[in-house]
């Protein structure tokens, strides 16, 4: 379900991009800014790169009550932390313009659904988006530990992706009725 939902998010931003500037070339790419080598990743020269650098379990939706049927244990839902840059190799004022093109993107667009995303992931009725607010530091630390140069890019948090392989753990059968035992034998009826 990740890489669905990050797909769906990269498609949808690059046909933004594309309306944006009026051009046909992919703009918006998932990737890794780097390689296990520590090398440039290819094919992420001028584009916005998608980069997923953390999950955290989303604590608010534990408690599901139980449904008739088939037990299974509830889904576990994630946010999504993603590192968004501006790569532009050399053309600093171009990566600027088009980090300028992503806030607007999530400023108007925080909140995901069937409806106003093609490719939308099933199962999930929508996502949210915000952008995330990094201090110098954090940002230094994020960058040094992807291994790549710092270029223009914004931090944002997808809420909530639910992960659900759906494993029967046992059967449970309807409740058709509610019946009071008290363990207390009748009393005879004069």
């Amino acid at each position: 379900m990740i890489y669905t939902v990050l797909t769906a998010l990269v498609e949808d931003l690059n046909r933004h991009l594309q309306r944006s500037i009026s051009e046909a070339r992919t703009l918006a790419a998932l990737s890794g800014l780097v390689d296990l080598d520590g090398n440039p990743a290819t094919g992420i020269e001028n584009r916005i790169v998608c980069t997923l650098t953390g999950l955290e379990q989303d604590k608010h939706n534990l408690n599901r009550p139980p449904r008739a049927g088939a037990k299974v244990n509830p889904p576990i839902c994630l946010n999504l932390r993603l590192l968004l840059s501006a790569n532009f190799p050399g053309n600093y004022p171009e990566a600027l313009k088009f980090l300028d093109l992503l806030v607007g993107y999530f400023q108007n667009k925080q909140v995901f659904t069937p409806n106003n995303t093609p490719d939308f992931p099933a199962g999930i009725d929508k996502l949210t988006v915000e952008i995330e607010n990094q201090e110098q530091r954090e940002l230094n630390e994020l960058w040094g530990a992807i291994g790549a140069k710092l270029v223009p890019s914004l931090c944002i948090r997808i809420r909530t992706v639910p992960i659900q392989h759906d494993r029967v753990l046992e059967e449970i059968s309807e409740v058709r009725g509610v019946g009071v035992t008290t363990g207390l034998s009748p009393t005879p009826q004069d």
